[in-house]
């Protein structure tokens, strides 16, 4: 009963992670393609299971438009800006433009939403108030979308490996070898890797 409850288990949450990867995959209507001209750090959040074993860290920048009017929260990597050479806010970007794309999509966590709210209170009451169309903490583009996509697919096909697994083992009394075991042992940490990194 325990394994075929864990296999339903399993199954709604590789249906989630197949629904949400696939569906980011297509989605042409949400994808956004600024030209910026500089963007500054914002926030950055460390991930971690129980509070002891780290799991990564996101960083949210603030964009800013070539007509220095328009601002977007960017959810990217570490180093985004370095590697596409985008200047710091507080640079000379006169005549700078730098073409981005990414997929628009709600920011999650409630607590990254209030301290996105909170960092961007703090900027847009100092010398940002005058800003035309004052940037929401509630959406950020997302830069590594078609990353995070296939690693949820990833992390869905070694939940699928599982299931499949046990299911034939509880059907038909097939015990699982030592090379499946290695196999399952292996289907494991990729998944739960790709789960962690996808979903933190």
């Amino acid at each position: 009963m325990k394994k075929i409850l864990g296999i339903i288990v399993l199954l709604i949450f590789a249906g989630y992670l197949g629904f949400t990867g696939v569906s980011d995959l297509v989605n042409k209507k949400d994808i956004k393609q600024p030209e910026i001209c500089c963007a500054m750090e914002i926030l950055e959040v460390e991930h971690s299971i129980n509070g002891i074993i780290p799991t990564g860290k996101d960083h949210y920048y603030l964009a800013i438009d070539t007509n220095e009017e328009d601002f977007y929260v960017i959810h990217a990597p570490k180093k985004w800006m370095e590697k596409n050479n985008i200047p710091e806010v507080s640079a000379d970007v006169s005549g700078t433009s730098i073409k981005i794309k990414g997929l628009e999509k709600r920011v999650g966590d409630y607590k990254v939403r209030d301290a996105l709210y909170g960092n961007l209170k703090e900027l847009f009451n100092n010398p940002m108030d005058s800003a035309s169309n004052v940037v929401s903490s509630e959406y950020c583009i997302e830069i590594n979308y078609i990353q995070t996509a296939l690693t949820k697919l990833i992390g869905l096909g070694s939940l699928l490996v599982i299931a499949a697994a046990v299911l034939i083992s509880v059907k038909k009394g097939v015990t699982i070898g030592k090379t499946g075991g290695v196999i399952l042992l292996v289907c494991s940490i990729v998944g739960m890797v790709c789960i962690l990194v996808s979903l933190r």
